[in-house]
């Protein structure tokens, strides 16, 4: 698996509360917490 560089920039969240405009339920503290969480794969426990 190649290394990816990640950055908090506020993407995950702005997706969030698009979904939520769009009608949908949004656990936020779910969201918020994923904008920190790296890639999953086996082996790899980035909760």
């Amino acid at each position: 698996m190649p290394k990816v560089a990640f950055k908090n920039d506020g993407a995950v969240m702005k997706t969030a509360h698009q979904i939520a405009a769009d009608g949908w339920d949004v656990d936020l503290p779910l969201w918020s917490d994923a904008a920190d969480c790296g890639p999953c794969h086996p082996g790899n426990d980035s909760h």
